[in-house]
């Protein structure tokens, strides 16, 4: 008979031909839980033990499916992602880890609006997909801040098939059911239509849209390119058209005090910060790898009335000091 630690490594063998090695692991212990119905610490705690002949028939056919290169997210049925199990499958794009860093600079950023101001916050999630960002911020905050309509959120994809999962997922993560009622699911392409009924502009947008040019889409990996939606990978010829629709239409969906934060990899962040410069927004890397960026409108200082001006032109010995 096979045993748990047998397994493992026939395991991680097969995975190693699509995922990195640091990965592999975690993955194939992720696999086995499921084939054996074990957690992973009772998997690590009896690797000599051997596997039942129910699960080696379910372990044949994990590993046909992985020879097909079919991601293992979509063998799982879902991933976790910011603490959650979130259901996939091949009509979303499986939620990577650097978007985690989108979520937490959005949870921090609207928590502290909520907690300085009274007013009621509204959320904008453009391309929401699973439902892993707009899901996540949310549940978070039900946890921290008491009225649930303090904030509202609405979740935008073109995606129909994509917004029935998010929604099936809201309903599955969100502990504090009371909050599902501010979850909106629109049917859009990119911003909500005049015709639907949304704010007009938002506190926060956030955005994790496609941004795998032409030449990129060509060299992904098989598991990536085969099974997970093209229409949420492929972002145009360069990889930015369809970020810079969403720039370009931000301003009027903006609040003046509001920031949008999106997912976009370093290699474009040249072209992002020109392009958001010329429409009057400034740029800030949220993170050391330069995936996550927060955008928000420049203010512009207010002239000065002539007196003030005038004080000014006589030396000022503290000059130096606000440099």
């Amino acid at each position: 008979m096979i045993t748990v630690a047998e397994t493992l490594k026939n395991l991680e063998a097969a995975i190693r031909l699509s995922y990195e090695d640091t990965e592999t692991t975690f993955v194939a212990l992720e696999l086995l839980s499921d084939i054996t119905g074990k957690t992973k610490t009772q998997l690590l705690s009896s690797l000599k033990s051997p596997l039942t002949p129910q699960a080696i028939i379910r372990l044949s056919k994990r590993l046909d499916q992985i020879a097909k290169r079919v991601p293992v997210q979509y063998i799982l049925g879902f991933v976790q992602f910011y603490g959650n199990k979130f259901k996939v499958s091949k009509e979303v794009l499986i939620p990577r880890q650097e978007t985690e860093t989108l979520v937490e600079t959005a949870v921090s950023r609207l928590l502290a609006k909520a907690l300085s101001s009274k007013k009621a916050l509204n959320v904008l999630d453009i391309g929401t997909g699973s439902g892993a960002i707009t899901i996540s911020i949310a549940n978070t905050c039900s946890r921290l801040l008491e009225k649930a309509k303090q904030i509202s959120f609405y979740a935008v994809d073109i995606s129909a098939a994509a917004l029935r999962a998010a929604a099936d997922n809201s309903r599955t993560v969100i502990t504090e059911k009371d909050w599902l009622a501010q979850l909106h699911f629109i049917h859009a392409d990119l911003y909500p239509e005049s015709k639907q009924a949304t704010p007009q502009r938002f506190d926060i947008i956030t955005a994790n849209l496609p941004y795998v040019s032409t030449d990129e889409y060509k060299s992904l990996k098989a598991h990536i390119k085969k099974y997970e939606p093209k229409q949420a990978l492929f972002g145009g010829k360069t990889g930015t058209e369809i970020v810079e629709r969403m720039l370009d239409g931000l301003k009027p969906r903006l609040k003046p005090s509001g920031v949008a934060i999106i997912e976009l990899p370093p290699i474009h962040e040249k072209w992002l910060r020109k392009k958001c410069e010329s429409l009057m927004f400034s740029t800030e890397k949220v993170d050391q790898k330069g995936f996550i960026w927060v955008i928000q409108p420049v203010r512009h200082r207010q002239a000065q009335p002539l007196a003030q001006h005038t004080r000014h032109l006589q030396p000022d010995p503290f000059a130096r000091f606000s440099r």
